[in-house]
Formats: structure tokens, sequence, C-alpha cells
């Protein structure tokens, strides 16, 4: 229960991103073609490539989490 706030306000700032990026989706795909690719770069929105980095950085982060953080945290007791 640590920093127990700044948790849930962590996670509910990234509900609030999540909700803000599905509302914009047309300014990130503002077409789908109908044929392989489906995101070319001029079907892409401005936002397009900010999100993707945003998204990979995060999968990283959590996978960096995941695998070298946790552990340690659970074998100190500290989690």
């Amino acid at each position: 229960m640590e920093f127990f706030k700044i948790k849930a306000a962590l996670w509910y700032g990234l509900a609030a991103l999540i909700a803000a990026v599905a509302i914009a989706t047309p300014y990130v795909i503002p077409e789908i073609s109908s044929q392989y690719p489906f995101i070319i770069e001029q079907s892409a929105g401005p936002l397009n490539k900010f999100l993707r980095i945003f998204t990979i950085v995060g999968l990283l982060y959590a996978l960096y989490y995941s695998l070298v953080i946790y552990p340690v945290r659970l074998r100190r007791g500290t989690y």
C-alpha cells in the first residue's frame, strides 16, 4: 500500500491518456487501405509515429520491470 495514491493517479492518468487517444484516432489513422500494408505513410495521421514510439517504449519498460525489478523486490520482500 506504499505510495497508493501516486500509483492510483498514474493508473488513472494512463486510462485518461488511452481515452484521449481513442477519441483522437483520426489523428493517428485517418483512413485504412484495403490492401496490405494497411497503414502507409500517406494514410498515417500526424500522431502515428509518436504513438508507435510511445507504445514500444512502454512495452520495453514493462518487460524490463517484469524481468529485472519485480524479481528483486520479491526477493527483498518489499513488494
